[in-house]
């Protein structure tokens, strides 16, 4: 029985990424790492209990939202499933940690009945959107999750997005999930997305601008949804 999530994808092949000076060294290249040290002490054990000590650790030690996330992906055979697993793990750990803060603070805190919330994290030139609802059709649901990843992959000026949607019933980590690779290019019909895909309420008045941005990305709301009227 095949799981009720899909994934959607948009791919430009002209996009280059390069990491920026400084930068930590990703999620899994710091696995590779610990690996390669951990099946030294498998091969190099000098009993059996050393040897399953070992086995043990042979891991890739993720949060637990993440790792949920990546083991639908990796039950999916769509290559879109594995452009966004490979993103996620070029991640860094407080990236992963804040997805993991976003997903657990979606569950935790769904909206009324008949509307959609959104949450943002971002890291170098990667966006990730978390879009939830209590109730939806699976349609409206994916195509929310989609148009969120691709407005603030817009308005943050990034090259990829990941989004994640899901509902309060599902048993999934996520039901629906958009990756989206392209250079940044001015586009009339973006910013028209961007200003549709705004919080609609802001719980009765709008946020002073050095006030933290309702849609969850912990920047000034000047500095964000603030910047689009």
């Amino acid at each position: 029985m095949s799981t009720t999530w899909q994934c959607w994808a948009k791919r430009s092949t002209s996009a280059t990424t390069q990491a920026a000076p400084g930068k930590t060294v990703p999620h899994c290249l710091t696995a590779v790492y610990s690996f390669e040290q951990t099946f030294d002490r498998y091969f190099g054990a000098s009993n059996e209990q050393e040897r399953q000590q070992a086995a043990s650790d042979i891991q890739l030690k993720v949060p637990t939202e993440v790792a949920r996330i990546l083991s639908e992906l990796r039950g999916s055979e769509g290559e879109e499933a594995r452009w966004i697993a490979f993103s996620l793990l070029s991640l860094t750990d407080n990236s992963l940690d804040a997805i993991e803060q976003l997903v657990r603070a979606a569950r935790e805190n769904m909206p009324p009945l008949g509307t959609f919330r959104s949450m943002v994290h971002e890291e170098g030139d990667v966006v990730i959107t978390v879009t939830f609802a209590r109730r939806a059709r699976f349609e409206e649901l994916q195509r929310r999750t989609a148009a969120r990843a691709m407005a603030e992959k817009y308005k943050r000026k990034k090259i990829n997005a990941i989004g994640l949607g899901f509902t309060e019933a599902s048993g999934h980590a996520f039901e629906t999930c958009a990756w989206i690779n392209a250079p940044w290019r001015h586009d009339e019909s973006l910013e028209a997305l961007v200003r549709e895909t705004m919080p609609a309420s802001f719980q009765g008045k709008r946020p002073g601008r050095n006030e933290p941005c309702v849609c969850g990305s912990g920047k000034k709301f000047k500095r964000c949804c603030g910047r689009f009227k």
